[in-house]
Order: structure tokens, then C-alpha cells, then sequence
């Protein structure tokens, strides 16, 4: 599994950025089917714990399955059950 972070300025002056060959700014739409955003800080609302965040998601998104969910926290070592407070 590959993970890249792009930080960008809001009004960038110089530079290019590409994923798979696409133009960041010109291909964003079709780069969302990759890529994700993460925001740097998160204000989450009224849940406990990660668990409770991701599994509201997931009803939120009609996923039903939440094993991809379970592998990533596997394979990333995440704690979901840890406060998020």
C-alpha cells in the first residue's frame, strides 16, 4: 500500500503536481477515485470513539460491510476503540 501526502496552498503561484499521470488541479475529480482527504484538524461531533465515528460513516455512506474498514485498522494499527477526546 502506497500513501502519499500533498499539502497545497490555496493559490499556488509555480510548480506542478501530479498522481498517476494527472494534473492535480485539472484532474481532481477523476483523482478523488484515488486519492483521499484528511483533514489536519478534525472536529468531530458527539462520538466516543473512532469506532463509533467510522461505523456512523459507514451508515451514513449505505456501507454495509465494514471488513475494508477492519483490514485498514489492522494493517495500519489503529486503536478505533480509543477516546477520541
Amino acid at each position: 500500500m502506497r500513501a502519499f501526502f500533498i499539502r497545497s496552498s490555496p493559490d499556488p503561484d509555480c510548480g506542478t503536481a501530479q498522481v498517476y499521470g494527472k494534473d492535480c488541479w485539472q484532474d481532481a475529480t477523476a483523482l478523488k477515485e484515488y486519492v483521499s482527504y484528511i483533514p489536519g484538524e478534525i472536529s468531530f461531533p458527539d462520538f466516543r470513539t473512532g469506532l463509533d465515528f467510522l461505523q456512523y460513516q459507514a451508515k451514513f455512506l449505505g456501507l454495509g460491510d465494514l471488513s475494508r474498514m477492519e483490514t485498514l485498522l489492522k494493517r495500519l494499527e489503529l486503536d478505533a476503540s480509543a477516546n477520541l477526546r
